[in-house]
């Protein structure tokens, strides 16, 4: 359903072995230029029935896709603008120390973070991508959760030049989990994620002030029940 013009989605997770409340973990990130096979880190410790969700942005406008990699679902995908995904996947134990994603062009710079997250629920929320803002502070689409749960917060900007964003300051309420970012070429890119671990039905918009100057960004909130 859509409310206020964000969408709303319920979608199956299976249960993380030992039940409880969604927590986050650890996280890992990762960033490269000019690579079309990405070897992506993944967090240390996964265990059979984490969750690990992944978020990806490219400094591309066009021309540039994300393939969902094997074995992950994707939650929302980004195609104008900086290219950007979110995907998650249900742990077996086997994942290893990296995740290979696939992109359709070399010539960009990318940045991951994947987050591991314990003991999930069965349901989730997802907001739309939030238009680009290209000033700060950058804000988020609200949502409107049914029940408590895990918020995640998701930023990708594109500098516009060859120095990185710089993230300044964080969202009310939620703690920095990673900012993935560093690369000093043309289009230089920021990925950071922030979570709140247990945020009672987070309704609203959260934002970011970052330093630099902006050429685009895509940004997302999404809660895990």
């Amino acid at each position: 359903c859509r409310v206020g013009g964000v969408m709303l989605i319920s979608h199956g997770l299976r249960a993380a072995v030992g039940g409880g409340g969604p927590t986050f973990i650890d996280v890992a990130g990762t960033i490269v230029n000019s690579a079309s096979s990405v070897s992506a880190n993944l967090p240390s410790g996964i265990a059979a029935g984490d969750l690990l969700v992944m978020f990806v942005s490219i400094a591309t406008a066009t021309g540039n896709t994300i393939t969902t990699p094997s074995g992950w679902t994707q939650f929302l995908a980004q195609v104008t603008g900086p290219r950007t995904g979110a995907y998650y996947k249900v742990a077996d134990g086997s994942e290893g120390a990296t995740q290979s994603v696939t992109l359709s062009s070399g010539g960009n710079t990318a940045s991951f973070n994947v987050l591991l997250i314990r003991g999930q629920g069965l349901t989730y929320t997802v907001g739309a991508f939030a238009a680009s803002d290209t000033t700060s502070p950058i804000t988020n689409a609200g949502i409107t959760p049914t029940s408590s749960g895990l918020l995640l917060g998701f930023w990708g900007i594109r500098a516009n030049g060859t120095s990185p964003i710089t993230v300044t300051g964080g969202p009310s309420g939620m703690s920095l989990a990673n900012v993935a970012s560093g690369y000093t070429g043309n289009d230089a890119m920021t990925n950071a994620v922030y979570y709140q671990d247990w945020a009672a039905t987070a309704t609203g918009t959260r934002e970011i002030t970052t330093s630099g100057s902006i050429d685009s960004s895509r940004s997302l909130l999404l809660q895990i029940q």
